[in-house]
């Protein structure tokens, strides 16, 4: 089905249309998240940020047992066509590292909230926004630099 979309200029446009829509979702997140603090609600973002962290989670898990990944279109064909280029084996391997990563990060942060309480939380949103924007830097670098090499 995706076998003509994973021709090098075809994938190319692919990653880069996948690039600006992970650009958007962290464009809404980081507006979220300033909003939340604004109006002084940080229990609540402290329970999107947890959704959010255990739906990753989740569907990382999905994806790493079901072999099929779950997105926008463009995503989904992405990874299709990154599967057949670096191979299954590696492919696996690094899903399985990203999944966990993510366990060993995830439950922990949730038995803290858990425990500590969800209203003991300070947060700052200059200091908090610190983390995702480097974070989406970084990402955005290593995307790029990833999308220039191909051949």
């Amino acid at each position: 089905m995706d076998e003509e979309k994973c021709n090098t200029e075809e994938f190319k446009r692919l990653k880069k249309k996948n690039l600006f829509e992970y650009n958007l979702m962290m464009l809404g997140f980081v507006v979220l998240m300033g909003f939340l603090v604004y109006v002084d609600q940080g229990a609540l973002l402290t329970m999107v940020f947890l959704v959010v962290m255990w739906t990753i989670l989740i569907v990382s898990f999905y994806t790493l047992k079901t072999q099929n990944p779950i997105g926008t279109k463009t995503n989904r064909t992405v990874q299709r066509c990154e599967r057949r280029r670096v191979g299954e084996k590696k492919w696996y391997r690094k899903k399985l590292i990203v999944f966990v990563i993510l366990l060993i990060v995830v439950v922990p942060i949730t038995i803290m909230v858990f425990v500590r309480g969800i209203h003991t939380f300070n947060i700052d949103y200059t200091l908090g926004t610190f983390p995702f924007i480097g974070a989406w830097i970084g990402y955005n670098v290593g995307e790029t630099t990833n999308i220039k090499s191909l051949t």
